[in-house]
């Protein structure tokens, strides 16, 4: 799932395949290396840390570099014992077509990447491609040109967001505005006003269908303080907060 079924993991990005082709290699030298199989466990005591608390793909990322000199050890270990069975006239064909076969990976994956868009190389080239392929950009976009650096936004389950923020943004899997303490307030319009004006929240943002299965509560309360701006997609729902009467005074 993590290669093939990324989407499980709250990201529109993958890990390389070459992960999944390297097992056997780290497999066999894991048994014949102390320091591969140190470094090898190293990254599995992560990854299961990973596992049993956020499975964010982003969070594994640290566990990467350190999978990454396994790999390559590995497959270094590999090619030294092909170079010494064979002649010494194909030992560097054999390197040839072992980069090869690791640079099409790559081409392969700028392949799919850009195989339906050209390159956004300009800036309404790139809000073009980031309104198709990132649900929440349309919104993000509108914010930033009403009200620039200007506001304070809380995102539901859309941490990357975070890069196309100007303003302040909060929401976040752990941390003092993590998603925990607004989804316990969901009960009621009041609760979830309060848990994000907590944070002094301008906006709430979050997509109508989403990972968690999240509803938003549709009580009296719900429907004073929240504001919806039109104008930002299907699927997508932003918020103005809004408080009454007494709390303006």
């Amino acid at each position: 799932d993590l290669i093939f079924n990324r989407r499980l993991f709250h990201t529109p990005f993958s890990i390389s395949s070459l992960y999944l082709f390297s097992i056997p290699f780290i497999a066999y030298y894991c048994l014949r290396d102390r320091k591969i199989r140190n470094l090898f466990l190293l990254s599995c005591a992560y990854i299961l840390f990973w596992f049993y608390t956020f499975q964010v793909l982003r969070y594994i990322v640290l566990a990467l570099p350190v999978l990454s000199v396994v790999a390559a050890a590995s497959f270094d270990r590999s090619i030294s014992y092909l170079h010494s069975i064979t002649r010494y006239k194909y030992r560097q064909t054999i390197s040839i077509i072992i980069g090869v076969l690791f640079i099409v990976q790559g081409l392969l994956f700028a392949r799919d990447a850009f195989q339906n868009d050209p390159l956004p190389v300009t800036r309404e080239m790139r809000d073009s491609y980031f309104s198709k392929y990132v649900p929440l950009y349309p919104a993000i976009k509108l914010l930033n040109e009403q009200k620039k650096k200007d506001y304070r936004l809380y995102t539901l389950f859309d941490i990357n967001m975070a890069y196309f923020t100007e303003g302040v943004f909060m929401g976040d899997w752990f941390g003092p505005a993590r998603y925990h303490k607004v989804l316990t307030t969901m009960k009621s319009g009041e609760g979830l006003y309060k848990a994000l004006r907590l944070f002094d929240a301008d906006y709430f943002l979050m997509q109508k269908i989403n990972k968690g299965g999240v509803r938003l509560p549709d009580d009296e309360s719900f429907h004073m303080h929240f504001k919806p701006i039109d104008g930002v997609g299907k699927n997508v729902l932003l918020f103005e907060l809004v408080p009454n009467e007494s709390q303006k005074n």
